[in-house]
């Protein structure tokens, strides 16, 4: 067992090593260059990077993992169908079991956007079965020893009959003129073409069709002139049209027929397209020279290989003063100054997506911040994935570095346990605390009572023999106050534990009790114990409480009363800023001074202008909070008054709760946005939510590229409804 733990220990070290040493010599022609990551395996790496330069910013995220290490295979992953889509989340989490997690993942091959929404541009193998293949494609693939590559292969398949051979054209395709195409369950319940040709149904035939094996079915049944076959559950149609079809259209119901489903490389169990190649024998790929957009910086997601190791990274794009993207030349450069030695551009834009897991973590989340707010459902991925068995905890860490403690206040060290390849496993019941004597007592719980003196110790758990520890110091002093709370909102009579976060000069949390924080509030809005317990009045009123400790204050508003509450009157644009997807966009206050009729309350609106590009994806003008606005309590909607322009647009929101996640609300449905004049619209927020929520952006948005136009609307009194 020590033998191995060696052995771990060995390759986290040349992993670490062969990381410092890439970055030096990326970050010396850098401006700017910071990073912060962790092994998230024993041999896998995860990073995040922020670089600098006189032309933009980049913040990049990084996955580099030793394949077949420590039982880390390399995969790829779909919705399940080859037309379907999923996000990069859901596709992660849909393989996790038992036996294998999914540990880090990014956005595979481009796909269609339009009728057969998924449908991957290349070619795609999922452990070793064929979910679509095109004439040639240039891979991401892995083979059935696990030995990752990037190389172009070609389809070299064939129908075998009465000793005749007839070529393949492609796998789950749209069937084109002279074609013969070969449709499997996995694709849709119909072939979907529109052309006549011959199409021939085979069953008795072994699912699913797998790479580079030769499957005899028999003909079921033979169609001439046929458009729009049925696909059997149990069997597959082969499609022709042109020669092809006039040499299929004589066979017969009953015969045997062969496919012999071939590729110019006979060892592939995984394999995503992408395009262009970025990295060819440790130099940019001459490929790069012919994309259309190769110079201009967009979001970008590439995965790329050197000695037995797997490199993903996405790089975000078209966020303003965050990310800026990058220039397939800027991504090939950052990863060859990896040493990646071979590398592939997989889909970008609002497709560019990555979820790890960190430490600490069970499952897989979204590191990057994708240019469409939330991620984008894509057609297939690229998974790294441990096998590794859950086993004894190896690893006792702490969610914080150091703990700070008001003095005589209560706290408890957040800790999580980890086996030896980094899964998250419960927190053993038996587990010991040793606490320094002069810092405070400690309960069988873990709560710990602090000293009453300025004290320096720490704080040790173990289990057996590992162990965790944290530095720990008892204050007597704070920087900042802040109540927990904006506007509590109370009915009647009500009673509510008061709350306040301390901070020190630093910005560091304090752990404070609410009895040790002396709270002031009128008598007639309500009383608080010296436990820090306010029971409130029976007057419907707004009032005010502070609280105090030292020279450290803050005062928040009290509403006794449920009713509506305006959060932003949205009379001052100080505190907003536009963000774009495909589109232009402004902001500008309009006046009750000047048009009386586009203000509904108080001074002035918000007007948001919106020009949308022509293109594919959906277009998107935003109004974005610097800082997000905080909403009270628990509300059940957030209301909005638009004054609308009968654009039959989409208008959305994002607010991030108290755990940081973002969510996305809708004022409006698809093409909701149909009247003109004013109108108050609401969001309905999750009885679930995990409050308190902030409001981080407003914004109008065209998935339908025939419906992009140019106008404005009209914003007024964002406000939280409760029940």
């Amino acid at each position: 067992m020590k033998r191995h733990a060696v052995r771990y220990k060995i390759l986290s070290f040349i992993l670490c090593i062969s990381i410092l040493v890439s970055n030096l010599a990326f970050a010396d022609v850098q401006n700017s260059y910071s990073e912060s990551g962790q092994m998230i395996t024993p041999s896998t790496y995860y990073r995040n990077i922020v670089i600098k330069d006189e032309k933009a910013i980049y913040n990049l995220n990084l996955l580099e993992s030793i394949v077949n290490k420590n039982n880390i295979k390399i995969e790829t992953a779909d919705s399940g169908k080859v037309v379907g889509r999923s996000s990069v989340l859901s596709q992660a989490l849909s393989k996790n079991n038992e036996t294998r997690r999914v540990i880090g993942a990014v956005n595979g091959d481009f796909f269609n956007t339009q009728i057969l929404k998924g449908l991957p541009s290349g070619t795609s193998i999922i452990e070793g079965e064929v979910k679509s293949a095109g004439v040639e494609s240039q891979v991401f693939g892995v083979t059935s020893e696990g030995v990752c590559f990037v190389d172009k292969v070609s389809l070299a398949s064939k129908l075998l009959y009465r000793d005749k051979a007839i070529n393949i054209t492609k796998v789950n395709k749209v069937r084109m003129n002279e074609e013969v195409i070969l449709y499997t369950p996995c694709y849709e319940g119909t072939t979907g073409t529109t052309t006549p040709g011959v199409e021939i149904v085979v069953k008795d035939i072994e699912l699913p069709l797998k790479s580079n094996t030769q499957t005899v079915g028999t003909i079921y049944q033979v169609i001439t002139d046929a458009t729009n076959t049925q696909i059997p559950v149990d069997g597959v149609v082969i499609s022709a049209h042109g020669k092809a079809a006039l040499e299929l259209s004589g066979l017969n119901e009953g015969e045997k027929i062969a496919i012999d489903l071939n590729f110019s490389r006979d060892d592939i169990e995984f394999a995503i397209s992408g395009m262009p190649r970025l990295i060819e024998n440790k130099a940019i790929s001459k490929e790069v020279d012919k994309w259309a957009d190769a110079k201009s910086r967009q979001p970008r997601t590439a995965v790329g290989v050197k000695d037995g190791r797997i490199y993903m990274v996405t790089v975000d794009g078209r966020q303003e003063g965050f990310s800026n993207g990058m220039t397939l030349y800027e991504l090939a450069n950052f990863l060859i100054s990896h040493g990646v030695e071979d590398a592939i551009n997989l889909d970008g834009g609002g497709s560019t997506t990555m979820v790890a897991r960190k430490q600490g973590f069970e499952k897989v989340q979204m590191v990057n911040s994708p240019s469409d707010v939330s991620a984008r459902i894509i057609s297939n991925s690229i998974q790294i994935v441990s096998y590794a068995p859950l086993s004894e905890p190896a690893y006792i860490k702490f969610n914080e570095k150091d703990i700070k403690v008001f003095k005589g206040s209560d706290f408890t060290a957040n800790f999580y346990t980890m086996d030896k390849d980094y899964n998250l496993l419960e927190n053993p019941k038996d587990i010991k605390f040793i606490v320094n004597k002069n810092l405070g007592t400690i309960k069988e719980d873990g709560m710990i009572k602090a000293s009453t003196i300025p004290q320096k110790g720490s704080i040790q758990v173990s289990y057996g023999d590992v162990v965790g520890k944290i530095p720990v110091e008892v204050v007597d002093k704070v920087g900042t106050l802040r109540i927990d709370t904006n506007l509590i909102n109370l009915e009647p009579g009500d009673k509510v534990q008061l709350k306040a976060v301390a901070y020190n000069e630093n910005g560091q949390e304090i752990f404070i009790n609410p009895e040790a924080i002396n709270w002031q509030v009128k008598a007639e809005l309500g009383k608080v114990d010296s436990k820090g317990v306010l029971t409130v009045g029976e007057k419907y009123m707004l009032g005010s409480l502070t609280a105090k400790v030292g020279n450290a204050i803050s005062t928040t508003e009290v509403k006794i009363g449920n009713g509506p509450v305006v959060i932003a009157n949205l009379e001052d644009a100080s505190n907003m800023e536009t963000k774009i997807a495909r589109a232009q966009a402004s902001i500008s206050i309009v006046s009750i001074t000047k048009q009386k009729e586009l203000v509904k309350s108080g001074k002035g609106s918000v007007k948001l202008e919106y020009k949308f590009n022509k293109e594919e994806e959906t277009s998107a003008a935003y109004l974005k909070f610097k800082q997000p606005i905080k909403v009270p309590g628990k509300p059940t909607k957030i209301g909005l008054w638009v004054y609308g322009n009968k654009s039959l647009h989409w208008l959305r929101g994002t607010y991030i709760n108290a755990l940081g996640e973002r969510k996305t609300i809708n004022f409006t449905e698809i093409c909701g946005l149909d009247w003109n004049g004013w109108k108050l619209v609401t969001a309905n927020i999750s009885k679930d939510e995990e409050h308190p929520i902030a409001i981080e952006q407003i914004y109008i948005a065209e998935p339908e590229t025939d419906k992009k136009d140019d106008g404005s609307i009209i914003l007024d009194e964002l406000t939280a409804i409760y029940e």
